[in-house]
């Protein structure tokens, strides 16, 4: 397919406009080290403070959703965006599966969302467990 364009400075840029007026001008956010973020968050959020964390180095087979050290903030989006990695065989990193079109995409990752939390809330309703919801 060639070299495709780098659309992530653009993506970064059009979520933190999307989600601006439901976050307070001097918020505090988290993220990886990736030097991406932090222009556009200094432009549209000049108050808040964005701080950066280094992942963690993940433990031997077996043990790969344990993390060697202290608490790792960011250890729920990056388990959950490998499990979809996992599971959504079109953002698995070496496959013959590949998307044409960003609306099929979106449309496997809506089965796929769908899929998931029937399962999460079956776990939970088998265990009698009330559903939290942050």
């Amino acid at each position: 397919y060639g070299v495709l364009p780098d659309e992530r400075p653009k993506a970064i840029r059009r979520l933190l406009k999307k989600i601006k007026s439901r976050v307070h001008d001097f918020c505090e956010a988290a993220s990886d080290c990736c030097p991406r973020y932090l222009e556009p968050f200094r432009t549209l959020y000049p108050g808040a403070k964005h701080k950066t964390h280094y992942a963690r180095q993940a433990k031997p087979s077996g043990f790969g959703e344990l993390k060697y050290g202290a608490f790792d903030p960011l250890f729920a989006i990056n388990h959950t965006l490998a499990m979809l990695r996992a599971n959504v065989n079109r953002l698995n990193r070496r496959t013959w599966c590949t998307t044409k079109k960003r609306a099929c995409l979106m449309a496997h990752l809506a089965i796929y969302i769908e899929s998931h939390n029937r399962y999460v809330l079956s776990l939970l309703a088998a265990k009698d467990e009330p559903l939290a919801l942050a």
